[in-house]
């Protein structure tokens, strides 16, 4: 045995320290004529060869978005904030929410080149440890960012995108999400696709295999992808999802509104988009589709109808296994009235969970 060690000592100082250059070359030079010849020479390859571990491939995110809420006008809003209190977070997971989407606008707090306000990041941290606390994933995202939907600095957005990634890549995938850009509107579809293959590795960096949602034009509406469906330049990416918005018809569901009806066609027409959807993921590789913005406002005054098209919607999604999340705003859209703490429990009866229907 001391003439085997002798034999792969020898061998192995014959060159550099790691014969061949790598792990994978020393072994290969091993000499297979004899079992403990060859034994002896790869553990010693193993202790002198410290090749760096190889990266492994980006695998699905263990999360899935089912039920989930707005915090609307509240960190998306430079001025008239509604109320950012962690009971906010405890009520919403008792009422049977998994999720809480969580709107920011950043460009407001941010200087020319786009570094972000400590104090304000401070607060968008602490609302999603609040998400963390209470059981409910969180997904932020870049909201109401008009100056660069409307021609806005590239390179400004992807520094705002670098230090999100790096602030918030403490949470496990699990416990939260990111959604690149809310409800592009004006900008082309150019920009959109650049935009998104700009931010996107800015995230990997630091977040290699967290979920993140991508959106088309006309303020994410979900008919647009249905219409377009070869628009978006889709990145080769594991993690990938598909956020949708709907308050269609907008005549029914949107401010003043001008009809009192949410006929069973508009109902079938929710299930149809979001069935198409489902199929377009699959073709395209999308990991998830979800609902992000739905709801009718207070001022409708057809309260049936007003149940049915929250009903409706719900189910169009949990039907095809996706997520969604009701907007509340606390105002126009309020679901939860934070000055009374009080919910508006009949449109709660009519969320349907995925996990129910699939």
């Amino acid at each position: 045995m001391r003439l085997f060690s002798a034999f792969v000592a020898v061998f192995c100082a014959r060159a550099d320290d790691c014969p061949g250059g790598s792990l994978n070359a020393c072994i290969g030079l091993c000499p297979s004529t004899s079992s403990d010849v060859y034994r002896i020479c790869v553990d010693t390859c193993l202790s002198r060869c410290t090749d760096p571990a190889p990266t492994p491939p980006p695998v699905p995110s263990p999360v899935r978005l089912g039920k989930g809420w707005n915090l609307g006008n509240t960190l998306d809003l430079q001025d008239g904030q509604q109320t950012r209190e962690e009971w906010i977070f405890e009520t919403v997971k008792e009422k049977g929410f998994d999720w809480v989407r969580i709107p920011v606008q950043w460009g407001c707090r941010a200087d020319g080149s786009g570094n972000i306000d400590g104090s304000f990041m401070s607060q968008v941290e602490e609302t999603v440890g609040w998400a963390k606390k209470h059981g409910l994933v969180a997904l932020i995202n870049v909201h109401h960012e008009d100056w660069f939907d409307d021609g806005g600095d590239l390179d400004r957005l992807v520094n705002i995108w670098r230090q999100i990634a790096e602030r918030f890549q403490r949470f496990d995938d699990s416990e939260l999400v990111f959604e690149i850009f809310n409800e592009p509107n004006h900008m082309s579809l150019d920009t959109l696709n650049a935009m998104n293959e700009a931010v996107l590795p800015v995230i990997r960096k630091s977040n290699p295999t967290r979920l993140v949602f991508l959106g088309g034009l006309a303020q994410m509406g979900r008919w647009w992808i249905n219409q377009n469906p070869d628009a978006l330049r889709i990145p080769a990416d594991a993690n990938l999802g598909l956020t949708v918005h709907s308050y269609d018809p907008w005549s029914f569901a949107g401010d003043h509104p001008s009809s009192t009806s949410f006929s069973d066609s508009d109902a079938a027409d929710a299930e149809a988009q979001q069935g198409k959807l489902a199929e377009w993921a699959r073709g395209k590789g999308i990991q998830q589709v979800m609902l992000g913005e739905f709801g009718t406002t207070v001022q409708q005054p057809n309260r049936g109808d007003r149940l049915k098209y929250y009903k409706a919607n719900a189910e169009a999604c949990a039907k095809h296994g996706q997520g969604y999340a009701i907007w509340d705003d606390n105002g126009w859209w309020q679901v939860l009235n934070r000055d009374s703490r009080a919910w508006d429990e009949e449109i709660l009866a009519q969320l349907v969970s995925p996990s129910i229907l699939v």
